[in-house]
């Protein structure tokens, strides 16, 4: 019998490798975008600048393409019709998804609503200043309502005599 060295599988992960991550390039007109839907070799995609674009899946990656609603892709936008239509260019793996939200590229649309609801406050003190406000203005109308009233007496006594 003879003696077979064990190879090493191809693709070991490992952890304390450093993780390259692949940013879009705005001189290249790339931007990062969520796949809504997967229209064979076509991509509906909502980008990152705000526009949901549809994106046509380049030849040379089209029957290896494996992709499904929730990933997220590297897009390069067409010269024409920029905010309608792109090309898919880059699909990117979780651990590299973890990084460029880090990195504050990646937003979605609940971090989005985390970030508006925590930017207004929540406490006490802005129902405090609503209920002083509308304290103020109900006293302004008492002053304003008596100053007329004030005036039409005053109006009433100079007719009298």
């Amino acid at each position: 019998m003879s003696y077979h060295k064990k190879k090493k599988k191809h693709g070991s992960f490992d952890p304390n490798a450093p993780v390259r991550v692949r940013m879009p390039r705005t001189d290249k007109r790339e931007v990062l975008g969520i796949i809504i839907e997967h229209y064979g070799t076509k991509l509906l995609v909502e980008c990152m600048d705000g526009y949901t674009r549809l994106c046509r899946v380049p030849g040379k990656i089209r029957y290896k393409l494996r992709v499904k609603p929730g990933d997220v892709i590297l897009v390069q936008k067409w010269p024409i019709q920029e905010n309608e239509k792109g090309d898919y260019l880059y699909k990117y793996r979780p651990n590299q998804i973890n990084i460029l939200r880090r990195k504050g590229l990646l937003t979605t649309e609940s971090e989005e609503k985390e970030k508006s609801e925590s930017s207004t406050p929540t406490s006490e003190a802005p129902e405090k200043e609503t209920e002083t406000s509308s304290e103020d203005a109900l006293k302004e109308e008492e002053s304003s309502s008596e100053k007329s009233e004030k005036s039409e007496t005053d109006e009433g006594n100079s007719a009298d005599a």
